[in-house]
């Protein structure tokens, strides 16, 4: 399903927006973009006006936020905070603009209370080459939110797909029986791990976004 609000980090190019607003419209797009000086911001309403075009032929409502450079995480908070109050889903397509404005854009949603994060999804894509990373914020909520021994547990998890047995994941982290239950049951009940047939294994949207990241050492 097409979120129904998409925020956008923007510079110079419009490019990548226009490709991902020809995928699903919006109901509304918003485009957070760091104002430095006057030279800089007038590329950024330059590659607006193109996108703010795009949006009119297809009925998006869509606005240009600028972002200040002294406390730009603050004020992104603020805008995704009063974004996402007034939808369902709202999707951060984290792909254009210069580093400090991606930065603080997913710092600032990884910092909205869970409330509104389980409705926010990521996405970045590559430049240059075919790669897109899709996660939601909820989930790197509670990733982050874990103990040493809770991501251990999610990185054995992660190598075996078929799942394992509690008394087999105690062995390959090497952590307690009673307190790999304990913490397995604890992954479970925030629906990070799922079980089945006395085996545990990762929830398939924690997989699909885990694979291949480097969570720690087993």
């Amino acid at each position: 399903m097409d979120a129904e609000v998409v925020v956008a980090t923007l510079g110079f190019d419009a490019d990548f927006v226009l490709r991902r607003l020809s995928k699903g419209a919006p109901r509304r797009a918003l485009f957070l973009a760091l104002k430095v000086d006057e030279v800089s911001w007038a590329r950024v309403l330059s590659a607006f006006k193109l996108i703010e075009t795009f949006c009119s032929y297809s009925k998006v409502e869509c606005a240009l936020e600028p972002i200040g450079t002294s406390r730009p995480i603050a004020e992104v908070y603020s805008v995704l905070k009063r974004e996402i109050e007034k939808c369902e889903s709202l999707e951060l397509f984290l792909t254009g603009g210069p580093r400090v404005m991606v930065v603080s854009t997913l710092i600032a949603a990884l910092l909205l209370p869970q409330k509104y994060s389980r409705k926010v999804k990521v996405i970045i894509e590559g430049e240059g080459f075919e790669a897109r990373v899709e996660v939601d914020i909820g989930m790197l909520q509670k990733l982050l939110s874990l103990g040493d021994s809770e991501r251990r547990i999610l990185v054995t998890l992660l190598e075996y797909e078929r799942g394992l047995t509690a008394p087999k994941v105690a062995t390959a982290t090497g952590i307690p029986r009673t307190s790999t239950y304990r913490k397995l049951n604890f992954l479970k009940s925030i629906n990070l791990v799922e079980e089945e047939g006395g085996k545990y294994r990762l929830a398939e949207n924690v997989r699909t976004s885990l694979r291949g990241l480097p969570l720690g050492n087993t």
